[in-house]
């Protein structure tokens, strides 16, 4: 079976979810493949790192079962209103790419940022529409939004950006086929948008101390 998953960021970069997607993959792989669709890397590397992946536009790991397909993109800032753009035309070149690609049988999409859902499943009704067979998306859920904004009271109910937001989360809960979240407070926030308990799976995140320091 061959995983596609398009990704915010990925190896050299490091995040919060770094060892768990490397977990996954390293799982992913006994018995699959997995694809990704990445931009050239950009946090928390220097620029003599990013210099050299400038033009390495793809890379085959673990005997050919892992392929890292990545596209030129400039480097991220702190603006918020530049990284968003960024965000965007990130996902469009992901679908762009990810629509392109052959013998697809499920796509692993992770919450940040926020549009990646939507842009997998873009992905997924585009191969739909070739394979004439539907493409499932499975989608992680460590944030939810737009309510991490709120609580974090960088916006609130009603205000424009939470309604954006709430419109973005119903499209993407809608279209996916099983949401993973990391806790059960997780699962009932998205229970009382009316969001099919069927869908809903909880896994929760972990760590190996003794690889992790």
């Amino acid at each position: 079976m061959k995983i596609l998953c398009p990704r915010a960021y990925h190896d050299p970069e490091q995040t919060a979810g770094t060892h768990l997607m490397q977990d996954l993959e390293d799982c992913f792989t006994t018995k699959h493949t997995i694809e990704y669709i990445v931009s050239t890397p950009t946090r928390g590397i220097s620029d003599e790192v990013r210099k050299q992946y400038k033009h390495k536009l793809r890379e085959e790991k673990n005997g050919g079962k892992v392929l890292i397909r990545r596209f030129p993109m400039f480097r991220e800032g702190k603006s918020p209103i530049l990284r968003a753009l960024r965000y965007v035309l990130c996902n469009n070149a992901q679908v762009h790419y990810g629509s392109r690609m052959k013998d697809v049988d499920i796509i692993y999409s992770g919450s940040t940022p926020p549009t990646l859902g939507m842009a997998c499943v873009r992905i997924s009704k585009r191969l739909a529409k070739k394979k004439k067979k539907r493409v499932p998306v499975v989608y992680k859920l460590d944030d939810i939004f737009p309510d991490s904004l709120v609580q974090a009271g960088l916006s609130h109910e009603g205000s424009f950006i939470w309604r954006i937001g709430r419109k973005l989360e119903n499209y993407i809960y809608s279209n996916v086929d099983a949401i993973i979240v990391i806790n059960k407070g997780m699962k009932n926030n998205l229970l009382k948008k009316k969001v099919p308990e069927s869908k809903i799976k909880v896994v929760s995140n972990w760590i190996d101390f003794s690889s992790v320091k």
